[in-house]
């Protein structure tokens, strides 16, 4: 038994312990790194508060706790919402409402851009439509203004003639 009083501090309390009064049992000071391990404590303790570390001499092959981790699986343990009700579901039932949720909101965030994309689209199209040069109808501008052009330039071309025929009769 090791004892350790007035403490600096609840860390390491072992090696607190090597050092105090009474001294370290003889057989553990006469190991290396004995235990090889140190504990500390958290908390406020109060006069009169001990605690035993002992050797389980039974525990070589004890399943307990792989069985009671193993008991989890199906042990109702988690809230299944968090509504407020008290309805319980296995680790198991709750991952696979997770998975589920998380399905389905990647499902809708899907279908959500795919008509946004469509929205997108149309809209494009429509803009397109009402403020967008039209290739064709800019080329049939350009020949039919340039036909008036021509046209004009004949005229004026053909009144100068007949001016300058006017002007060498008379004189």
């Amino acid at each position: 038994i090791a004892e350790v009083t007035g403490a600096a501090s609840f860390s390491n309390m072992l090696a607190q312990a090597e050092a105090s009064d009474p001294a370290w049992p003889s057989e553990f000071s006469a190991m290396d790194n004995y235990p090889g391990y140190d504990f500390s404590l958290q908390g406020e303790p109060k006069a009169g508060d001990s605690f035993t570390i002992g050797y389980n001499t039974d525990g070589l092959s004890d399943t307990s706790n792989g069985l009671a981790l193993a008991n989890l699986q199906t042990a109702d343990s988690m809230l299944l919402n968090n509504n407020g009700a008290d309805n319980l579901v296995t680790f198991h039932e709750s991952y696979s409402n997770i998975v589920t949720d998380i399905g389905q909101k990647a499902s809708s965030a899907d279908i959500s851009l795919q008509a946004a994309d469509a929205l997108k689209s149309q809209s494009n199209n429509w803009f397109q439509s009402v403020s967008g040069v039209s290739l064709d109808e800019e080329a049939a501008n350009l020949v039919k203004y340039q036909q008036s052009y021509a046209a004009s330039a004949r005229l004026l071309s053909t009144a100068q003639d007949l001016f300058n025929t006017i002007l060498s009769v008379v004189s």
